[in-house]
């Protein structure tokens, strides 16, 4: 079984992604509204970005948390499950330490899954969308 299922990513790249926009909109937002400030104009339409822009990611920092989290609940019912099949089809004697890692090992993952998966996905995704902004 592998750790994070396609589905998983998929969805994380497309919160990185939103996350990668959202950080866009609000340095453009900062642009925009200094160069309007140092021109006397008015500064509205970078003040608008950079709440959308901050709405935007706050939204997208909690759905990354609130979808990482369903996928290490997942991830972690399906590993107890091959855990238990294991254990009813092996004979080795080894019963008490597979019951420790599936008790107490497997919500380990939960920080993986809350922290690392998001910061990952966002890594690969964040940087192609601000490059896209500076070329376009």
């Amino acid at each position: 079984m592998k750790l994070v299922n396609r589905r998983a990513l998929v969805v994380m790249g497309l919160i990185g992604a939103v996350t990668g926009l959202s950080l866009v909109l609000m340095a453009e937002g900062v642009a925009r509204g200094i160069v309007a400030a140092v021109a006397g104009e008015s500064i509205e339409t970078g003040a608008l970005l950079l709440a959308g822009g901050g709405i935007l990611r706050a939204l997208a920092s909690w759905a990354s948390t609130a979808y990482a989290a369903r996928a290490g609940i997942g991830a972690k019912r399906q590993l107890r499950r091959e855990l238990v099949d294991r254990v009813l089809d092996d004979r080795g004697g080894r019963e008490g330490s597979l019951a420790a890692v599936g008790a107490l090992g497997l919500d380990e993952l939960d920080d993986w899954y809350r922290t690392v998966l998001p910061a990952m996905t966002a890594t690969a995704t964040v940087p192609l969308i601000v490059v896209a902004r500076i070329l376009f």
